[in-house]
């Protein structure tokens, strides 16, 4: 595929001007995939990260995909505070917050209506964990409410990234903390810096985590592409929404064409 035709098709997935119809797209494919999997599969939808150090000798089924959780939340000192996620899918990478950082209270939002319900039975025995039915750019939750706001893989979904991050300060406590995570293509990276840097917010570290996430691509590949290979239908659009090799995204990282990024950010 040609670097020009790439561009496009990632552009697509990513850009302000297509937001509403990413919109919805993304929240039926959650839908979809949530109908498709059962409740043993795929819990943390992200692609991963693979930290420094060997691997570990009994990983979680879910890891490398919770490293990338652990990468974005242990810096915000959840312990005993009242946090959210945006942006929660099957609800993996919230229990494992939930579980790993003893918040006081975590509610996962999410706009697939079905993944919301799959992941509030899935994780039901997580007792400082609840998930709910949110837009991430009018979250239904009262002002200054909460210390931390979680996002992992997700900003890239929504039709604006401006209004989202408007949201999360609006919705923070003085002093609480941001942490996400997501990809972008390079060409977009001062958009989307632009779109984080409102006036309310600090941002304490920027990292670009690329290398960190093509290493857990490779290691999840062989997995990924033996779930894939058991599904009947669909298995072209799976090995791309899942970032197998040769898809669309782990080209445009191997390339240098898209980067993934993970920012903490305070209000100020």
């Amino acid at each position: 595929m040609s670097g020009r035709l790439l561009d496009a098709a990632i552009a697509i997935g990513t850009r302000e001007r297509f937001g509403a119809v990413r919109r919805v797209v993304w929240r039926h494919l959650y839908n979809h995939v949530t109908h498709r999997l059962g409740d043993d599969e795929a819990l943390c939808l992200n692609y991963g990260y693979l930290p420094d150090g060997p691997l570990p000798t009994a990983p979680h089924p879910e890891w490398p995909n919770h490293a990338l959780y652990h990468h974005v939340a242990a810096p915000l000192d959840l312990a005993g505070k009242t946090v959210i996620e945006v942006g929660s899918g099957r609800g993996g990478g919230a229990a494992y917050v939930a579980k790993t950082f003893a918040p006081e209270e975590l509610t996962a939002f999410d706009n697939a209506p079905a993944g919301v319900k799959a992941a509030a039975r899935i994780h039901e025995a997580v007792p400082n964990l609840r998930f709910e039915v949110g837009d991430a750019l009018a979250l239904p939750i009262a002002d200054g409410s909460v210390d931390a706001v979680v996002n992992v893989e997700s900003s890239h979904c929504y039709a604006s990234m401006a209004r989202f991050v408007a949201e999360v300060a609006r919705v923070l406590r003085p002093g609480g903390r941001f942490g996400l995570a997501d990809f972008r293509l390079s060409s977009q990276l001062a958009e989307f810096d632009a779109a984080l840097s409102h006036h309310a917010l600090q941002v304490d570290a920027r990292a670009d985590i690329t290398d960190r996430v093509l290493g857990a691509m490779d290691h999840l590949n062989a997995k990924k592409s033996a779930m894939i290979e058991k599904r009947r239908f669909f298995k072209g659009i799976a090995r791309q929404w899942a970032g197998t090799d040769g898809s669309l995204i782990k080209t445009a990282f191997e390339a240098g064409d898209a980067r993934y990024l993970s920012l903490t950010l305070t209000k100020v």
